[in-house]
């Protein structure tokens, strides 16, 4: 994990387990030597967008747009571990490699997976809540329409 000094604020993303993770996996991405330069850019083009992504995500203000931009986090570290896992198969780099990415991806898939969850239950919530407040009830909040349809 990377280190930070005493004392020192953090941004929203750096106190989220996810981005930890994804500083690890981009770590063990980078250990992997894919020798593929191609696969190589894009296991870590991938590996950096998971990590960036959940930063977005940390600063989104809707539920909606962070639970977006967090399953997109998702998809690129599960990108980001096929890429060293297909490393393996065609013998670009040594199976050790991908030893060490999966408990990352592993771990790291599930707590965006939790965060996409929750985001859409606060989403849920805040659907409900606006009904209330303009005295509707949320099933009927939920059929409306701009357009009237």
């Amino acid at each position: 994990m990377t280190e930070r000094r005493a004392g020192r604020s953090q941004l929203p993303h750096h106190r989220l387990r996810a981005y930890q993770l994804a500083l690890d996996l981009l770590t063990a991405v980078r250990n992997a030597q894919i020798r593929d330069g191609k696969l190589r850019d894009q296991a870590m083009r991938a590996a950096k967008s998971a990590a960036l992504n959940i930063a977005e995500a940390a600063g989104r203000v809707s539920t909606a747009d962070r639970a977006r931009v967090f399953a997109i986090a998702r998809g690129e570290a599960m990108e980001a571990a096929a890429a060293v896992e297909i490393a393996v198969v065609s013998a670009d780099c040594e199976p050790s490699a991908f030893d060490a990415c999966l408990p990352i991806a592993d771990e790291l898939v599930a707590v965006l997976t939790g965060l996409c969850r929750e985001c859409e239950c606060e989403s849920e919530y805040e659907i409900e809540a606006e009904a209330e407040v303009r005295g509707a009830s949320p099933k009927a909040s939920q059929r409306w329409s701009p357009q009237g349809a």
